[in-house]
């Protein structure tokens, strides 16, 4: 895959990159307790909801919308099933708190996945900015 046109890892926004690593992760959990993507406040209004969530969204979209990350929702702890959430209903999905899932059981919410077009770009070069930056010394 010609990954030449792509931004560097360096030109990532931060929230960009902490996507693109959630996605490459094997629970890549955006919300629910092990998300990486904090719950809104509780007392928000629907439209201060919808804004939190966009704010958000915006380091995700890009990714869907290209076709490099399949967004999740996982309903039960006790089950492997998943649906696909469309990048035309990751807001309202995002929004609604029973889709988001707020509680503390791990792998519930909703959670994101490179496709194997994405995977070719993550493998392309960033998963190797990304590597050499965890270090331990």
């Amino acid at each position: 895959m010609d990954t030449s046109g792509l931004p560097t890892w360096d030109e990532l926004t931060i929230a960009e990159r902490e996507v693109l690593a959630c996605a490459a992760q094997t629970s890549g959990m955006l919300t629910g307790a092990f998300g990486i993507w904090p719950d809104p406040p509780a007392d928000l209004g629907s439209m201060e909801r919808l804004d939190w969530v966009d704010r958000q969204l915006a380091p995700l979209l890009s990714f869907v919308r290209n076709g490099w990350i399949e967004v999740r929702h996982t309903p039960d702890a006790a089950s492997d099933a998943f649906t696909v959430i469309p990048l035309d209903g990751l807001r309202s999905a995002l929004a609604d708190p029973a889709v988001r899932y707020e509680g503390d059981d791990w792998g519930v919410g909703v959670g994101c996945i490179f496709t194997h077009t994405g995977l070719a770009v993550w493998r392309g070069g960033w998963s190797t900015a990304w590597s050499s930056r965890l270090n331990f010394g």
